[in-house]
């Protein structure tokens, strides 16, 4: 979500909230040791740096993969509404799904 107020605002210091938040997110269970799970922080550095230079020739797959990966409707418009993208819609392979069975059919009253 901070990612997501960073491409509305483009407020420096909201970018600096959505790196500290992935931060954040890298170092929960971490145990005394330090871990090298930094997976939301390079996430965010892209996603942010994509942001900030929506022009570049990569931007727009980093926003379109990222846009994938949203499974819910409604943040995945949002982000695609904030990144200026247009959303495809997917249609479902295969048959139409079966009618409904009827168990109670053939059972005698």
């Amino acid at each position: 979500m901070a990612v997501l107020r960073f491409a509305i605002t483009l407020k420096p210091g909201d970018r600096l909230t959505a790196l500290a938040a992935a931060a954040e997110l890298d170092r929960s269970g971490e145990t005394a040791r330090a871990t090298e799970f930094r997976y939301f922080t390079r996430l965010s550095i892209r996603l942010c740096a994509a942001v900030a230079a929506p022009d570049e020739p990569a931007s727009a797959a980093v926003f379109r993969d990222h846009v994938a990966r949203i499974t819910e409707p409604r943040l995945q418009r949002a982000f695609a509404a904030a990144l200026d993208l247009k959303l495809t819609k997917t249609r479902r392979a295969g048959k139409c799904p079966p009618k409904p069975i009827n168990l109670w059919k053939g059972l005698g009253r």
